[in-house]
């Protein structure tokens, strides 16, 4: 029975995981929202659990968020950026706003000008 039980949660997990890979992270995140919803749907109809106010609502918070989530527009690398890469392969930070420096993020200021007559 041990064995039976083993073989059958490994082949579980083992599909589950081999289908999830070849699909982009905004969907694998969906799909692991939907575990909890799963599981009290289950529960309800295998097992006569009740089906409260607050999972229905937290059920169709679930799928708003998920579905939400799903319809934001993707960030795509234009053609033209450079690459996300340094010469070893390593990803690259690209830091987007004004430039970081050693005294707390601010730029150095420009030194006075001075408007005296020549």
């Amino acid at each position: 029975m041990l064995a039976l039980g083993l073989v059958h949660t490994t082949a579980a997990f083992w599909l589950f995981f081999a289908g999830i890979k070849n699909i982009p992270a905004r969907q694998v995140g969906f799909v692991m929202y939907l575990d909890p919803l799963t599981a009290a749907l289950l529960s309800a109809v295998a097992l006569g659990e009740p089906l409260t106010a607050s999972t229905l609502l937290g059920g169709t918070l679930i799928l708003a968020a998920g579905l939400l989530a799903l319809k934001q527009p993707r960030i795509t690398r234009r053609h033209n950026a450079p690459p996300t890469t340094d010469s070893e392969g390593m990803p690259t930070m690209r830091v987007i706003g004004p430039s970081r420096h050693a005294h707390g993020g601010v730029p150095a200021p420009s030194p006075p000008t001075t408007n005296s007559p020549q």
